[in-house]
């Protein structure tokens, strides 16, 4: 079976269990909510992303994105979601044989410095590496992103490359080797 079906596969009603009624889920357009659109239009949360920040956010752009994503074969958006609200999104992508990438975008500010993207980023690489057998993760975090910098680095993450985003901004790519980082509660 292909890698692109293999992760079809998975992906599947999939659910990971993030303790404290919190949980991850890959999600579709119908659960876009206005809380998700307003979040990536907020100053505060979409300085570090890349696509949200190039053109103003709606119920339409945010809903193809998340289509676009349900309907690929190298990616999952998972939401996440915490007391029953999607406040969040975990996205693993660009996933081959050997590799993936992750990106975090939480849009309710309300679940900031709780821990929850310590617990996300686990989950996912658990997911990753057990269940889809890849074998390492990388994550592109921008240098002023401190609290994105400091989940990756507590989950095991490792820097391996500087560069500049195409705004002339300093972000550092982070590696994750499987079997080199904290293990997720099941």
């Amino acid at each position: 079976m292909s890698m692109e079906k293999i992760l079809r596969s998975l992906a599947h009603e999939l659910r990971l269990n993030l303790g404290d009624d919190g949980f991850l889920s890959p999600i579709g357009p119908d659960d876009v909510t206005e809380l998700y659109v307003t979040g990536l239009n907020d100053a505060d949360v979409n300085r570090f992303l890349i696509g949200p920040r190039k053109e103003y956010q709606t119920l339409d752009t945010v809903r193809a994105f998340v289509a676009e994503n349900e309907a690929s074969d190298t990616a999952i958006l998972f939401g996440l979601f915490v007391e029953g609200v999607l406040r969040g999104t975990v996205r693993l992508h660009d996933v081959s044989a050997s590799s993936a990438y992750i990106g975090l975008a939480f849009f309710d500010k309300r679940i900031w410095g709780r821990g929850w993207a310590k617990r996300a980023i686990l989950r996912v690489c658990a997911f990753a590496f057990d269940e889809v057998g890849i074998k390492q993760i990388f994550a592109g975090v921008h240098d002023a992103n401190e609290g994105s910098r400091r989940a990756f680095e507590w989950v095991g993450f490792q820097p391996v490359e500087r560069k500049l985003d195409d705004e002339g901004r300093a972000c550092t790519v982070w590696s994750l080797q499987q079997g080199n980082f904290r293990q997720a509660p099941r």
